[in-house]
């Protein structure tokens, strides 16, 4: 359940951002929402009014949102996070922009989401988001939030509790209550927990933040001696974080505050989660009541609770129910509320507007005034731009107000959208004080018996401003600017709930786009891959000072709730823009080869075109392939990224089914533009790689032959595999892969599998998925080849003429969408087509199907960061070809004779007379362009480092399998004396052969792998071996660590012991079997210590550790203790021995 997330689950995986973590408590009374007595005009019109009957009532189900287009008419490829476009049937386009996101990132492609919960076998989920949430079947157990996969996730809502407290804050009584009758209900994205009689804890889902609500639905009997009333829950922090209040961390006394606190990383001070003060909201009331955090640390672990005095909760102006609201963010908002009274913006999916007036427009102490502004922001990036030529029709704002109520009468109630305008930070002055009011009271559009003076605006808002904060600069210009911008009339249907339309302009109306203000501070952002923020007021012109409603207070509370189906957004309908030519397709030829690599494939291609790529369903780029001269199958390509109608180049991929031994395949791509004739009718351009000749209506395919390995005769492969190593920014991982690069010389493939078993997301993470900007530094996905006539002699060649270069990351304009978990998520192969690389994907998981089992160890060479370089000369029987350029054992001033490879993945060729070139695995090599290098870079960065045990091997061997006719291998390590009653016997064990028939893993001694040990030269004991954080499967073609206890001993026995182990080739009349020279140790009698001990040792004051090193005589032995209090969570040092000279010793990075 914990790591359940990955990037194909996630919008932002790859992007470094903040997680705002909002702690927001809101008490609401949400039956009695109006806090003051109705006149009669009010009774009259509450059978118009639409509120809901239970604001907690759980929805059966999100439906998907049913735009108004034809089925088919979405141009899928230009989706991105926010937008979606739409092709109209006059040739006209629609971009539908939200505020907040639509789309999630589903490994490089954007999908829907989908904020449904779903079960899971540990309670329910939901993944089809910009991040991933999970909850456990118990309510004990918590949520689990994950922002980013890199990051290990946020656990919260963990043994929740209702307590009441004394004065103090440090006495904590749970709260007793009937236990819960009902069960755990799920609804839609929300999911109840019961707690107790009367008490829910409710979680709701939205796209960038799990709301959370304790309703107590009646007032709680207390005790006289209570004053705080509260929720306390525990959280854990991600590694490496703690929780500060102010500039205090905060540790294990207990805090007491009414601030706001923030989660940071300890060493770099980075914001990573905000908390913020804990404000009630009641609308109805004049002032804001603030709760109170009581908070305390122990290592990773919050223990908080939020309070409030129990003199207000039991206060006869209470209304039930109420909702104890704390939120968790984890991406901001795009747009939320202003509580206008402290100048205070939050950001929410919930956008607010309340509004009211002390008494009504007839009296003459009239004065009308907002309590809640709602805003939105928008911001447009190069997806939204325009192709060349068009021109702009129709810009709408649409959105979905879920909850309306008001005193008025509905023929009364008339609202405005407005783009913001910048009306300066000053709210305006009355003549009476001929101060400005800033905070302390509602903001008053006009004040009876008086004038008010009325800001100047002019030019859109600035985007700076756009930003949720408290009592801020930019909060006041938000909430200015909410109040006095013009703004533009909704749809003539603006009471009740639904959706609701406010057109900015229309061509075809009475306002054109070309001369609206408003429509042009939006095209303004558009061309200029900007920011705009709009806002909705309530607009009481319509209401005079006598007649309808006159004297009516113009109490007007809405909200629009913009999540999922219901989110706002910008609807902009354009036309115009032709060309004449088909899309210009750049693929990288898969073409006329015997392979011997069988799987699906995943074929890429990138298509530019002036009038933009058509992706409507049925008309996308499709891969059309066949097998072995049979049909046709068509495969609709999945856009990668985003493909708008302006985008100058889009990029595609398309996975044919599983390919086995035996098959020819014949492929083809086609595609089409988005092109429209003089009429604005559909009029595409066609195209086809590879292209149509003649009078062709289909092209001479692409084909490949997949042939079984037994009939590959002499032809031979090269095999390299990197094992136990890293390709993220851990600087002490725990996540590691395996890495093999297999080269055919028939087919001169390259083929590179990936065992990511051992992967996980967060601190497990194998790759790294943070920021785009940063991936120069942890994460380069490169291939590059020479052009010049002299190979390079080192890794740090700069001569020559500039190289082909091609990234292949996504955010680095390449293909593939890499996982913390997976990497590309598939196996990789590249061929040469005599101009380029083809890249292909093999299968549709990762994993190494014939691991390199024996073969020669490469030495390491060099060092940089926390890589190394690994050296060899390439074995004298085979011959291959990289990019034009032949490399073999021999040296030759053209060629290449030597492989240095790095542990970060920085494959490349170098030419040597001496086979021992300057070898590097430097970072910095790969991606700047003054090096000139032959080779790859899959996932290269500066933390590549290996794990202990890890390894570079290497070998030449025929395709063809040759019978396995060779006896496992066993590596082992005699143990020494020691006073230990008890040993663990450890050893490496492996099948040889090319290929290796596998090792027997059977639990029967002296089948499987088996130690026999005697005791004092008596009766031999068998014991049957267990593979190390393994599965006996997973060993039988993989090297593994096994191991076996000697339990049981006593003081002077003396043990004897080896090892056995057997393989389960067929091509033998008995297995291939291997046994260890026979090892010896005594159980020694110490008669002194000498003990070192560090007390409180850590890197912080709030984890610490007390441990030991003890130094024995007789056995010569040292071992390390630990106090079992320990705190440390963060493995930020080193254990490890080193004798004077520096020759000899060990870094135990992980110890169990």
């Amino acid at each position: 359940m914990l790591g359940m997330t990955n990037k194909k689950k996630t919008a932002m995986g790859g992007i470094g951002i903040a997680v705002l973590l909002t702690l927001l408590m809101a008490l609401t009374p949400m039956s009695g929402l109006v806090g003051n007595p109705l006149d009669d005009s009010v009774l009259a019109a509450e059978q118009n009014q639409v509120a809901e009957d239970d604001i907690f009532a759980q929805p059966e189900k999100l439906e998907p949102v049913e735009f108004d287009f034809a089925d088919g008419s979405e141009v899928l490829g230009a989706r991105d996070a926010n937008m979606k476009t739409f092709r109209n049937a006059d040739g006209t386009f629609t971009q539908m922009i939200s505020d907040a996101p639509i789309h999630y990132d589903n490994d490089g492609t954007w999908s829907d989401i989908d904020l449904n919960l779903k079960a899971t076998a540990f309670g329910w989920e939901v993944v089809e988001n910009t991040f991933n949430s999970a909850f456990a079947a118990e309510v004990a157990n918590g949520v689990v939030i994950q922002p980013n996969e890199w990051v290990d996730p946020v656990m919260t809502g963990l043994n929740p509790t209702l307590v009441v407290m004394d004065e103090s804050g440090t006495s904590h009584t749970p709260f007793e209550a009937p236990p819960a009758t009902s069960e755990v209900s799920v609804g839609g994205n929300t999911i109840r927990y019961p707690l107790a009689e009367g008490f829910d804890l409710d979680y709701e889902v939205n796209t960038f933040q799990v709301k959370q609500n304790l309703v107590i639905r009646e007032r709680p009997i207390l005790d006289e001696g209570a004053h705080w009333f509260g929720f306390s829950e525990a959280l854990r922090l991600p590694a490496g974080y703690a929780l500060y209040s102010g500039e205090m961390m905060v540790g294990s006394d207990l805090v007491q505050t009414d601030g706001h606190l923030e989660i940071r990383n300890m060493e770099t001070g980075e914001l990573y989660a905000e908390i913020p003060a804990p404000m009630v909201i009641e609308p109805g009331v004049e002032e804001p009541y603030f709760g109170t955090f009581f908070v305390m640390t122990q290592g990773p672990m919050v223990f908080l609770t939020t309070a409030v005095e129990t003199s207000w909760l039991l206060d006869d102006e209470r209304a039930f129910p109420l909702a104890l609201d704390p939120t968790l963010s984890v991406y901001s908002a795009g747009g939320g509320y202003c509580y206008v009274s402290y100048n205070n913006c939050y950001n929410s999916n919930y956008r607010y507007m309340y509004h009211n007036s002390y008494n009504g427009k007839s009296s003459s102490t009239f004065r009308p005034y907002y309590f809640y502004t709602p805003w939105h922001k928008f911001t447009f990036t190069s997806s939204n731009a325009l192709p060349t030529g068009a021109s702009v029709d129709k810009i709408e704002y649409k959105e979905y107000v879920s909850y309306h109520y008001s005193y008025l009468s509905n023929s009364k109630i008339d609202f405005e959208v407005k783009v913001m305008e910048d009306c300066g930070t000053t709210r305006p002055a009355t003549s009476a004080t001929g101060t400005a009011p800033s905070s302390g009271y509602y903001y008053y559009q006009t004040y009876s018996g008086y004038s008010m003076s009325s800001p100047s605006c002019s030019g859109a808002i600035s985007t700076s401003y756009l930003t949720s904060g408290y009592g801020g600069t930019a909060q006041k210009a938000m909430i200015i600017s909410s109040v006095h911008t013009d703004g533009v009339a909704m749809d003539e249907n603006d009471h009740g709930t639904g959706w609701k339309t406010g057109t900015f302009c229309d061509s075809s109306g009475s306002v054109s786009c070309s001369s609206s203000t408003q429509a042009g501070y939006i095209w303004s952002a558009l061309n200029g891959t900007s920011t705009v923020g709009l806002s909705k007021s309530f607009d009481n012109s319509g209401i005079g000072t006598t007649g309808t409603n006159s004297n009516t207070r113009q109490y007007v509370y809405t909200y629009a709730y913009t999540s999922g189906s219901s989110n706002n957004y910008i609807a902009l309908t354009y036309s115009g823009g032709t060309d004449s030519d088909a899309p210009t397709a750049t693929f990288g030829e898969y073409d006329g080869i015997t392979s011997y690599i069988e799987g699906e494939r995943t074929f890429f291609i990138e298509l530019t075109d002036s009038s933009g790529i058509d992706t409507t369903s049925g008309n996308e780029p499709t891969l059309y392939y066949a097998v072995n001269n049979g049909s046709y199958t068509s495969v609709a390509a999945t856009t990668i990224g985003t493909c708008s109608t302006s985008s100058p180049a889009c990029q595609f991929s398309a996975q044919t089914a599983d390919i086995t031994a035996g098959d020819y395949v014949t492929y083809y791509w086609s595609y089409q533009d988005l092109n429209v004739d003089s009429t604005g009718a559909s009029d595409p351009n066609e195209g086809y790689t590879p292209a149509l000749t003649g009078s062709q209506t289909t092209p001479t395919p692409f084909y490949f032959f997949v042939d079984d390995v037994d009939n590959a005769g002499d032809a031979k492969k090269m095999v390299q595999l990197t094992t136990k190593v890293h390709a993220g920014s851990q600087f002490n991982p725990s996540g590691f892969l395996d890495r093999q690069m297999s080269y055919f010389d028939q087919s001169e493939e390259y083929y590179f599998e990936f065992d990511t078993s051992n992967c996980g997301t967060g601190s497990s993470a194998c790759f790294y998925t943070g920021s785009s900007s940063s991936n120069y530094f942890y994460n380069n996905w490169i291939v590059q080849w020479q052009t010049s006539t002299y190979p390079a002699t080192s890794s740090y060649n700069t001569g020559g003429s500039s190289p082909g270069k091609v990234y292949l990351d996504d955010d680095n304009g390449g293909f593939l969408s890499i996982s913390a978990d997976d990497g590309p998520g598939m196996n990789l192969v590249f061929l040469w087509d005599g101009d380029e690389f083809a890249m292909v994907g093999i299968g549709d998981e990762t994993g190494i199907e014939e691991p390199l089992a024996g073969g020669s160890s490469a030495p390491s060479v060099s060092s940089y960061g926390y890589t190394n370089a690994y050296r060899y000369v390439v074995p004298g029987d085979i011959t291959g070809d990289f990019a034009g350029y032949s490399w073999n054992a021999t040296y030759s001033s053209t060629g290449q004779n030597v492989v240095c490879t790095g542990t970060n993945g920085w494959t490349h060729f170098l030419r040597s007379s001496s086979g021992s070139p300057s070898c590097s695995s430097g970072y910095y090599y790969t991606y700047n362009t003054n090096y000139k290098w032959n080779g790859f870079a899959l996932g290269a960065g500066y933390y590549g480092r290996m794990g202990s045990g890890g390894a570079v091997t290497y070998d030449v061997m025929k395709i063809a399998p040759e019978p396995d006719t060779y006896a496992p291998t066993i590596t082992h390590t005699e143990l020494a004396d020691s006073y230990a009653r008890s040993r663990t016997v450890t050893a490496t064990i492996g099948d040889a052969g090319s290929p290796p028939a596998g090792l027997n893993v059977s639990t029967s001694a002296g089948t499987g792998p088996t130690l026999y040990y005697s005791v004092n030269n008596g009766t031999t004991t068998s014991s049957a071996m267990a593979p190390v954080g393994k599965t006996r499967a997973q060993c039988v073609m993989a090297i593994c660590d096994w191991s076996a206890e000697i339990a049981d001993l006593n003081t002077t026995d003396y043990v004897s012991y080896y090892i056995t182990a057997e393989d389960v080739s067929t091509d033998v009349t008995s297995p291939n079997d291997v046994q260890t020279t026979a090892a010896s140790f005594e159980v020694g009698d110490p008669n002194k210590m000498f003990i070192v001990e560090w007390h409180d040792m850590g890197y912080t004051n709030s984890y610490l550790c007390t441990y030991q090193v003890v130094f024995y005589d007789v056995t010569n032995e040292f071992e390390f203790k630990y106090d079992t209090g320990c705190q440390v969570y963060v493995d930020y040092s080193a254990t490890g021995y080193q004798d004077q000279t520096r020759a000899k010793g060990e870094t135990l990075q992980k110890g169990t």
